[in-house]
């Protein structure tokens, strides 16, 4: 995970700590994000994971929920999907 972090312009430190905090998470929660940052829309996570688009954003929402992707990561929110995050900087 570090280098798919890396390569989206994370420094090491911060991408190494990303990915201990998505280790924390459920593992379809961590594949749906993990798919989301390499690029794939909503569908077409969904259909890698046999899941549909409104079980992905639920997945989704997890993420969002994890006070390091929120505050630290502004390059990986864009990739898990637009959502106000003005109210927690």
């Amino acid at each position: 995970m570090v280098n798919l972090f890396r390569e989206l312009g994370l420094d090491v430190e911060t991408a190494v700590a990303l990915e201990q905090e998505l280790n924390r998470l459920p593992e379809r929660t961590r594949q749906v994000f993990l798919l989301r940052a390499q690029g794939y829309t909503q569908e077409e996570t969904g259909q890698r994971t046999g899941v549909s688009a409104r079980s992905v954003r639920k997945h989704l929402e997890k993420c969002r929920k994890v006070p390091f992707v929120v505050r630290f990561c502004p390059k990986i929110r864009t990739y898990i999907g637009a959502v106000s995050y003005t109210h927690l900087t």
